[in-house]
């Protein structure tokens, strides 16, 4: 009987830990309401696989980004013949969905659907960490999250190669990131040498393969530039 009352405790307690595991995972999971406005802070993810991933943070609007990321997709996809999957994670927000309307969208209501994750083009406003592990356990070669939250840190760290994205030239002192590393969306300054220039372009075509075909012609050393970071420049298979 002492034997069986030692058992059961053991049993107990072993439950109590399990069960004190589960909420602290689901509790790391929620958002965080930042100083109480409207901007959600979601939990850190930290990436181990050995699949190469570009993130793009970026720390204020930058006209142009989506475009040059999906000729950037377009260029891994077809050119360097991989299988990738681009992740655009956003904040909410009346009509910011419009902007991701050639994506898959994951929200906390589509979240459960498995088929939805399979998808190149995926843009969510729910980047839990669930969400983002199991994006980053599909079948593909290389991942691009561009991370739009505008927080405090990045929404990927751990194996990651990083590029910034700003709208203009005071925003690199203002956030304190070099020049090199970031893409800018300005008229090009001789004093500044960044990572891209993005621009836009006159008599931009509907026609989705013209505009690949532009942005591959546009971009092609910065995209060379950007597969050499990613640790693919020299494997086309």
């Amino acid at each position: 009987a002492s034997d069986l009352i030692k058992n059961m405790e053991a049993n107990r307690q072993k439950i109590e830990n399990q069960l004190k595991l589960l909420e602290s995972s689901k509790e790391d999971s929620k958002p965080t309401n930042a100083f109480n406005s409207n901007v959600l802070i979601y939990p850190q993810v930290h990436y181990m696989e050995a699949k190469p991933l570009l993130l793009v943070r970026e720390y204020s609007p930058c006209r142009f980004l989506t475009s040059f990321i999906l000729g950037y997709t377009h260029h891994v996809h077809f050119i360097k013949n991989k299988r990738v999957k681009l992740i655009v994670v956003h904040q909410k927000g009346a009509g910011v969905l419009e902007k991701y309307q050639d994506f898959t969208c994951i929200n906390e209501t589509s979240a459960s659907y498995q088929n939805l994750y399979t998808s190149e083009l995926i843009a969510t406003n729910t980047p839990t960490k669930d969400i983002m592990r199991t994006l980053f356990k599909q079948p593909v070669d290389a991942f691009i999250v561009v991370d739009r939250l505008y927080g405090n840190t990045n929404i990927v760290d751990g194996h990651i190669n990083l590029v910034n994205a700003v709208g203009g030239l005071s925003d690199l002192d203002r956030y304190n990131i070099k020049a090199e590393d970031t893409l800018i969306s300005m008229r090009k300054s001789p004093e500044v040498n960044p990572f891209a220039t993005l621009i836009g372009f006159k008599d931009y075509p509907n026609d989705r393969d013209s505009r690949m075909a532009m942005y591959q012609q546009s971009y092609e050393k910065i995209y060379n530039r950007l597969d050499e970071l990613m640790g693919i420049a020299d494997n086309r298979g």
